[in-house]
């Protein structure tokens, strides 16, 4: 059994983790470990060198796949923030309930925090409106939101700032609004994909059979590479704003068991 000591690391704790199992078993990799822990072997690289922090909900994830049992699982879980999940070193991200998501679920709220990271944003709502392509009433009523929900600021001089690095949903949130910006998301991708030229945007899919207990690190998979893609397009200097949106459903009947 092992227990972490007094203020030891989660990272610390599961590299220690590995060098036991590996003492039993020499021939037990790393890549092993990833499989047995349910993520990537990249994000295990990430974790055990301290580039990835690792979330509450991932840490409980983590706990399971280890088997630990509830005095570990304790141990193991002190270490983490209840209320700030981290995705990557000192990069904060807010984690919206599903009743404030409803009140911003239209894309032009996320668009306006991503606008304001850029190198040449301009806190006046002409602008905003001019680089959205929206007008600036529509602008004016996403920034009065914003402000609403405190994911926004005024500064002294007047200035538009962010109070988060990161904003994202509670996953697995049953919710009409969720749906309805998912489907705003596809009807806005259908646009995009006659009007933007294939050198500015990237479309693909892949047709493949599927193992359904695996659908769990799938999705895991999907978040961390967005989290990858997000640390290398913010690491310089932004000057458009973006929208990543993967695509992962069933083509085949799956029965009635159908929450979303």
């Amino acid at each position: 059994m092992l227990f972490m000591s007094t203020g030891q690391s989660a990272n610390t704790f599961l590299h220690q983790k590995f060098l036991e199992l590996n003492a039993k078993n020499p021939g037990f990799t790393k890549r092993a470990f990833s499989k047995k822990l349910g993520i990537s072997s990249g994000a295990l690289s990430e974790i055990l060198s301290g580039k990835r922090k690792i979330s509450r909900k991932m840490a409980n994830k983590l706990a399971l796949s280890l088997g630990l049992d509830p005095s570990e699982k304790s141990q193991f879980m002190q270490s983490f923030n209840s209320g700030v999940d981290q995705i990557g070193p000192e990069l904060k991200t807010l984690k919206l309930k599903s009743d404030e998501f409803a009140v911003i679920a239209d894309w032009i709220h996320f668009a306006i925090l991503s606008l304001l990271k850029t190198k040449d944003f301009c806190s006046d709502p002409e602008w905003m409106a001019m680089r959205l392509g929206v007008t600036s009433p529509h602008v004016r009523k996403a920034l009065n939101r914003l402000l609403q929900f405190s994911l926004i600021e005024i500064t002294p001089t007047g200035e538009y700032q962010r109070t988060s690095q990161y904003v994202h949903t509670t996953d697995g949130i049953v919710d009409l609004s969720i749906r309805k910006s998912h489907l705003s998301d596809m009807e806005m991708a259908k646009e995009k994909i006659q009007s933007i030229p294939t050198s500015m945007r990237d479309f693909s899919a892949i047709t493949l059979p599927l193992d359904r207990t695996k659908i769990a690190e799938v999705k895991e998979i999907l978040r961390e590479t967005q989290d990858r893609i997000t640390r290398l397009m913010e690491d310089g200097e932004c000057s458009e704003v973006y929208k990543l949106t993967h695509y992962f459903y069933p083509l085949t009947h799956i029965g009635d068991n159908n929450d979303s």
